[in-house]
């Protein structure tokens, strides 16, 4: 079975995009701090937020 980094996917989809931890953060109405926990795999549980500001902008 093949394990799923969400964090890196959240930090691939917001630099292809040029975002900056402090642009998606602001999106999501977040800390940059969470974001950068997120793009290290912690505090995931806001993940598919982060995802869905990324992959929609």
């Amino acid at each position: 079975m093949q394990t799923i980094n969400v964090g890196y996917i959240i930090r691939e989809l917001r630099t292809e995009r040029g975002m900056t931890q402090k642009e998606l953060a602001d999106k999501m109405n977040i800390s940059d701090k969470t974001v950068s926990k997120m793009g290290t795999g912690f505090r995931l549980s806001r993940c598919f937020s982060a995802l869905g500001a990324v992959r929609y902008t």
